[in-house]
């Protein structure tokens, strides 16, 4: 009886270390499968990054005039100084286009 209790204690052993090692051998498997497809990944990432980086360069005005001139109050602005001062200078000029003469 002694015998047999410790053959299935051995057996048992022997079967948790199989599916100990089984448990190893299919996470390793994982982290191989998912590594490749990790890398691929982080590259189009880094690709979406650079993109959306020359996205945002290309349309951020780079001269102080066309900053201004993006924002649509300040083109108001200038429209209604420009409107007057033509106004101001050229007062006959305005006034016959005004009256369709």
């Amino acid at each position: 009886m002694a015998k047999q209790f410790e053959n299935v204690q051995r057996e048992r052993d022997d079967v948790s270390n199989r599916l100990a090692d089984l448990a190893a051998q299919k996470e390793q498997a994982n982290v191989q499968q998912q590594s490749p497809e990790v890398l691929k990944l982080r590259g189009q990432v880094g690709m979406l990054r650079q993109t959306l980086s020359g996205i945002s360069e290309t349309n951020t005005p780079k001269s102080g005039i066309a900053k201004m001139m993006s924002d649509p109050a300040m083109r108001e602005y200038i429209h209604t100084v420009q409107t007057k001062i033509i106004r101001e200078r050229l007062p006959t000029a305005v006034r016959g286009i005004e009256t369709g003469a």
